[in-house]
Formats: C-alpha cells, sequence, structure tokens
C-alpha cells in the first residue's frame, strides 16, 4: 500500500483558505451613501421629519422620513454631488448643497432644524 505524499497536506490548507478569501477580494462597492440625525434647537429628536436626496446623478430624487430615533439613511446611492433637504411641520426648510458622495462612503451628516414657518429655507 502507497503512502499518501506529505507535500500533499501541506498545501491543501492553503489552497482551501485562497478559494475563502478569493470571492472578497474580487467584491467592488459601487455605491455610496449619507446618514445622520434630525433634531431641534433644543437637540430633541425630530420624527417623522422629510428627508429629500437629490443629484444629476439620481433619476428624480430619493426620499425618506426619520424614524423614531431622528435617524435616517439613504444607501446604495451612485457617487456624485447631493443636495440634502429636509422639513418638517414648525420649522424652516433645512438645506444643504455641495455634498459629495463618494463609492464606499457613509457620511454622516446630522440636521438641527429651526423653528419657524416651512417656507423659509435655512
Amino acid at each position: 500500500m502507497q503512502r499518501p505524499n506529505k507535500g500533499i497536506w501541506l498545501v491543501l490548507p492553503a489552497v482551501l483558505i485562497a478559494l475563502l478569501i478569493s470571492p472578497s477580494v474580487f467584491a467592488q462597492e459601487t455605491s455610496a451613501g449619507i446618514q445622520g440625525t434630525v433634531k431641534d434647537p433644543a437637540g430633541a429628536l425630530v420624527v417623522k421629519a422629510k428627508i429629500e436626496v437629490g443629484s444629476p446623478a439620481l433619476i428624480g430624487t430619493k426620499k425618506a422620513e426619520s424614524d423614531s430615533a431622528g435617524y435616517y439613511r439613504f444607501a446604495n446611492l451612485p457617487p456624485g454631488v447631493y443636495t440634502l433637504t429636509v422639513t418638517s411641520t414648525g420649522f424652516r426648510t433645512f438645506r444643504q448643497e455641495g455634498i459629495t458622495l463618494e463609492v464606499g462612503h457613509l457620511p454622516n451628516i446630522d440636521v438641527r432644524l429651526e423653528v419657524g414657518a416651512v417656507t423659509e429655507t435655512v
């Protein structure tokens, strides 16, 4: 009876590790995102604020609402320059232009709304 080659037992673990790691090497991120919280002047969370992002990189705009923690998040956005608009009853409209989103990044943009009429834009 012939004995198995010792060299194969040394190479086999390295081959298995390479096969497990290789899918992550080829995976590439192709999108960006943006997230943050919405608060009032006193620092209290603003729930159900309407958040909208727009960009020439998008077809149309994307909309969301802040959750019970005042949190919002947009994922899977194409990279580009964006405008963020936040509105809520009893507050001035918040608008921030020139937000550059890069592939693989998820910047945090926290918004502090000012008390006022919705028709006013900060």
